[in-house]
This record gives C-alpha cells, sequence and structure tokens, in this order.
C-alpha cells in the first residue's frame, strides 16, 4: 500500500507529531513513535531515511505542511534526524531560503539541533557534489547551528581549493572569527601540498577590504604572532632531527610523524612572496624570527631551492641603518 500510495508515510507522520496522545499518557518518544518505527522496518528502511523520502513526499504535495513538520521531525525523532545525510540533502534540495531560516530560528532558540559532530565531516564531503544552491542553504545551516571550529579541522586535508569553492569560502570567514595558530590549526594547513591555494591564497572580503591569506587570518596580533612562530619553529626541528627534508617515502620511521622541511618552506616563501610589505607588518616579524633555524636549514639539501626565502630573512635581520651584504628578493 505505502508503494503505491506515498501519502501514508507523512500522514503517519503528520498524525505523530501533532498527536496529544504522549502528553496524556505515560508513553516515552520511543514507544510513542513505534508505529513510525515499523513502517520504516516493514519498507527495509533505516528510520532517518524514512523521513527523509516521506518529507520529500510531502515537499511536493503540500509545501505547507513540509513546513510545518519541518522543525517537529528533530524535535520527535532527534536520534534519526540529527546528522542524517539524506535528511539534510532532502532539505537543502526542496526547501526555500524561508524554511531554512525558520529552522535557523529554531536553533538560535534552542529547540533543535541539525548536525552531530560523529558524522560531520562525512556530510560536507558528501555536499561537495550537490548542486549550488544547495550547497548555499547547507552552509547557511551550518552557520547558523554554530558549529564549533574543532569540527572543521578534519576538513582542512579534503578539500580541494579550486573545486570547493563554497565550502572554503566557509571555512575560510570561520577560520577569520575562530581559527587560533595553534597546533591543531596549522598542522593540517602547513601538511598541505606546498603552495597551496587554501593555505596560502588570497580570501578577498566584501566592502574593498585587502587581500589577506590564511596566515593572516590567522595572525592578527602579536599574539597570534608568537603562537604561529613558534609552532612553526617546533615543526621544522622535528622534521630536522628525522631528516625529512622533502618527504622521500625511503625515509625512516621517525619522519612519519613529521612535515616535510620542504612543504613547511613553501608555505613560508609564499609568505614572503604575497604578504611582505603589508600594513600589519605581520609577516616580516614572524620571518624573523625563523633567522636561527634557517642559517641550519640553509646548509642542507634544500639551502639551493630556498635561497631567496633564506636571504630575504637573513636580510630583515639586518639592523637599521647597516646594509646587508645579499639582495632582499
Amino acid at each position: 500500500m505505502y508503494s503505491k500510495i506515498p501519502i501514508v508515510g507523512y500522514l503517519l507522520l503528520f498524525y505523530i507529531l501533532v498527536s496529544k496522545i504522549q502528553d496524556e499518557s505515560d508513553l516515552s518518544k520511543d514507544e510513542y513513535t513505534l508505529a513510525y518505527k515499523q513502517l520504516c522496518d516493514s519498507n527495509g528502511k533505516a528510520v532517518s531515511i524514512e523521513l527523509a523520502e516521506d518529507l520529500i513526499a510531502c515537499s511536493i504535495d503540500d509545501y505547507k505542511l513540509y513546513k510545518f513538520m519541518l522543525p517537529k521531525v528533530f524535535e520527535m525523532f532527534g536520534k534519526n534526524a540529527v546528522g542524517s545525510e539524506a535528511l539534510i540533502a532532502a532539505i537543502c534540495t526542496h526547501s526555500d531560503s524561508s524554511v531554512i531560516l525558520e529552522l535557523i530560528s529554531y536553533i538560535f532558540l534552542e529547540n533543535l539541533d541539525i548536525f552531530r559532530k560523529e558524522n560531520f565531516t562525512q556530510i560536507v564531503i558528501a555536499s561537495l557534489n550537490w548542486d549550488g544552491y544547495e550547497q548555499v542553504y547547507f552552509w547557511n545551516l551550518v552557520m547558523g547551528q554554530g558549529i564549533s571550529f574543532d569540527w572543521f579541522l578534519p576538513l582542512f586535508s579534503k578539500l580541494d581549493y579550486e573545486k570547493d569553492t563554497q565550502a572554503c569560502f566557509h571555512i575560510l570567514l570561520i577560520m577569520r572569527t575562530h581559527g587560533e595558530a595553534n597546533v591543531q590549526t596549522l598542522r593540517p594547513l602547513i601538511s598541505r601540498t606546498s603552495g597551496d591555494m587554501f593555505t596560502l591564497n588570497a580570501l578577498k572580503v566584501s566592502m574593498g577590504n585587502p587581500i589577506q591569506t590564511i596566515l593572516e587570518i590567522l595572525i592578527q596580533d602579536d599574539g597570534d604572532r608568537e603562537k604561529f612562530v613558534t609552532t612553526i619553529n617546533n615543526f621544522m626541528k622535528k622534521s630536522l632531527d628525522a631528516k625529512n627534508f622533502c618527504g622521500d617515502k625511503k625515509s625512516s620511521s621517525s619522519t612519519k610523524n613529521t612535515i616535510p622541511l620542504s612543504t613547511i618552506l613553501g608555505h613560508l616563501d609564499a609568505l614572503r612572496k604575497f604578504c611582505l610589505s603589508k600594513p600589519s607588518g605581520h609577516a616580516e616579524k614572524a620571518l624573523k624570527e625563523f633567522n636561527e633555524i634557517f642559517s641550519e636549514l640553509k646548509e642542507t639539501e634544500l639551502g639551493e631551492e630556498f635561497e631567496e626565502l633564506f636571504v630575504a630573512v637573513e636580510a630583515l635581520n639586518v639592523p637599521p641603518g647597516k646594509k646587508s651584504s645579499k639582495k632582499l628578493c
């Protein structure tokens, strides 16, 4: 019957959501929603999948009813609805901006959540293949829930700056507000391919603000700069001790927990190329602090490849009024 008349599913769902039987009895939510779960079992589907399909059918038949039921589904079927990839995809596909706004309003009022940490990365990765408007609604919901910054860290190594524009853009905005120049943030960023656009290229914000790199987003003041310098110095010292210069697969097992020095230096070289002579002066102040370890690195196999970087940092450390023996590149 259900396969022939899909309306049965969302009408049963509607009855469960609006009935006052639970309020008038001692039934728990699990007991109260048992009939719907039995329907799901009879169809051989998980509750989260059935919810998504029934709401899609409802959105096609009666959009006002769909809009009415959607937040109530999260309240009544929290275990199955929150973090459901199928349901979130259905919402982003079959909703308009008014529905998204209403859901966000419920989030603000602490009546429901849309995402859960355990599978957040999985859902974001899945969303990368959605249509543009679906991704916009998806990130509206993400921003609305005010998700903790640490939820985004696993994504740093998975995003393609050229292809995953919505995800990269929103994560950069979140990073600008909540990111810190600590090990947890910098390690996945610095571990990306040297010269990678997500790590080093510009984030151009509206209202004519200047272009900033990711590292400049993280380095907003002297405290941030000190954290950045300390963390990157530690990365380089560990890699130097492990002799992990270029990430050679034949290197010893001690290199497994280190980042190739060529990768780290590649990002710092991009910082030199794109971020010097900016009003904040953060790039110059940060790079100056690497002079000591650079004096060791320039004697290694990387000395020729990053000669311009080493010379530039050496020149930055020349006292005012004294000419550098080498040209600043």
